[in-house]
């Protein structure tokens, strides 16, 4: 195949999943990096590598030795600044430049890049040692890996003496011992899954998102459209966007915020230079036929831009939902076995009698559904 390209493909868990069968699906040879070789999708890799996806150099190497093509992840922050770094050394087409990545994976950085441009000042500090807590003083407070994803050590605090608790148990998660400490936000959560094109926001597809109701904080159940959030913040969402990528000069390429909005504002919660890890560019796709995820690789292979038009499908709901459990339950399949033929979509991570793996240490998707209502 004349087309077929060697793409590099950074992590290779559920969040991978999509990318990696994607590209498979197009032809191309997919060499695969995690620090896990545990994840069933190395089964349809052509090659992998036991390699940490953050050490910078190694990713490097491999891709120089492996001569790939491209490099790239979705559903994943940690990958990103190894994507920019790898690609900029090797000379291979990325969207983003290794400052926009650092700046969007590390959450603390994020912060203070939105208040020194004046986009989101919510108040904020981080913290390495149990000394500084004293120094916070705004409750209810959101406590948080200062470099994680995937919602891993995210915890609600309500008085100061819960501060040192759930610092110890956020550091957990954290490569650098490092957490933050934000004005927690009350209102709803959205989902905002965009794409720039010349510096331009060209798509923006707002969901309502849906999350767990107990004291977790940020698990997601779904992501539902239309989103009801009243279109002057869907506006405010959208150039906010628009100015973050601006002033990181990302030019092209997807990027994706978490928002928080109530009767009197917005808010950034967080924000990423690439495809989300909820397969919400599936449910865009159903809905309104644009293929966030094809625009992508196709962009960066080909120096294609989009030109795809949105067509609206007629239902009033189209949702995404998430099958959860607790980490080392054994899956059951036959739990979640019931008439597929009104579901869109649907696909499960695990095979049966498989032990679920812990991944937030709370609930672990094992797989989801898109499905359409009327009503």
């Amino acid at each position: 195949m004349c087309n077929t390209k060697k793409i590099l493909v950074l992590g290779t868990g559920n969040a991978q999943l999509d990318l990696i069968k994607y590209l498979k699906q197009k032809g191309h040879i997919v060499v695969g990096l995690s620090n896990t070789s545990q994840h069933s999708v190395n089964q349809i890799i052509d090659k992998f590598y036991p390699i940490d996806i953050v050490d910078k150099e190694k990713v490097c190497t491999i891709a120089q030795e492996e001569n790939v093509d491209l490099i790239y992840s979705i559903g994943s922050d940690l990958a990103m600044p190894s994507v920019a770094y790898a690609s900029q050394q090797l000379g291979l087409p990325c969207f983003l430049s290794g400052c926009c990545a650092e700046i969007m994976q590390n959450k603390t950085l994020f912060r203070k890049f939105l208040a020194e441009n004046k986009i989101c000042a919510v108040p904020f500090m981080k913290a390495q040692t149990r000394n500084e807590l004293s120094q916070w003083k705004i409750f209810p407070a959101i406590i948080k890996p200062a470099d994680s994803q995937g919602q891993r050590g995210i915890f609600k605090v309500d008085a100061p003496q819960d501060l040192e608790r759930a610092f110890e148990q956020a550091k957990l998660f954290s490569r650098t011992q490092t957490v933050i400490i934000e004005e927690f936000i009350q209102g709803k959560e959205i989902s905002l899954n965009g794409y720039m094109v010349n510096g331009i926001l060209k798509y923006s597809f707002i969901s309502d998102r849906q999350t767990v109701n107990n004291n977790s904080v940020g698990i997601v159940i779904g992501h539902h459209f239309p989103s009801q959030m009243p279109q002057e913040f869907q506006t405010k969402a959208a150039t906010m966007a628009q100015q973050v990528a601006s002033k990181l000069n990302y030019l092209n390429g997807p990027i994706y915020f978490q928002m928080i909005y109530n009767e009197s504002d917005v808010q950034l919660i967080e924000g990423a230079p690439r495809l989300d890890g909820c397969h919400i560019w599936r449910l865009i796709e159903h809905r309104y036929r644009v293929n966030l995820l094809d625009i992508s690789i196709e962009h960066l292979l080909n120096n294609t831009p989009p030109n795809k038009e949105i067509a609206e499908t007629g239902k009033q709901i189209d949702s995404i939902i998430f099958f959860l459990e607790e980490p080392g339950t054994v899956f059951n399949k036959e739990k979640y076995d019931y008439n597929r033929a009104e579901n869109s979509y649907y696909e499960l991570y695990y095979n049966n009698k498989e032990t679920v793996r812990p991944v937030n240490g709370i609930l672990e998707k094992v797989g989801y559904q898109i499905i359409s209502s009327n009503a």
